[in-house]
């Protein structure tokens, strides 16, 4: 969330503000040790940024090759169809 709404100055904060809170809070309450902390914090950013460039470029690549659906029909051999293109 704070990749992908980071143009949003607060997001960022909030998002990483909610989870050290909730990480203080399991640490605290002897829920868990802070190499889990430490662990699941690393997983959840690499993971969290992997998502976050996999669909940036997925979502790069669609507008650049926007499909376009054109009728085909040929009153005078009574043939019709359709013919899809990609392209920019």
């Amino acid at each position: 969330m704070a990749h992908e709404y980071s143009h949003e100055k607060w997001v960022p904060f909030v998002a990483y503000g909610l989870s050290a809170l909730v990480s203080s809070a399991r640490f605290t309450a002897q829920q868990h040790y802070l190499s889990d902390i430490l662990a699941g914090s690393a997983i959840g950013w690499f993971t969290g940024t992997y998502v976050y460039r996999t669909h940036e470029q997925h979502a790069n690549h669609v507008r650049q090759g926007k499909p376009q659906v054109t009728p085909i029909i040929q009153p005078s051999t009574g043939t019709f169809g359709i013919a899809l293109a990609f392209g920019k």
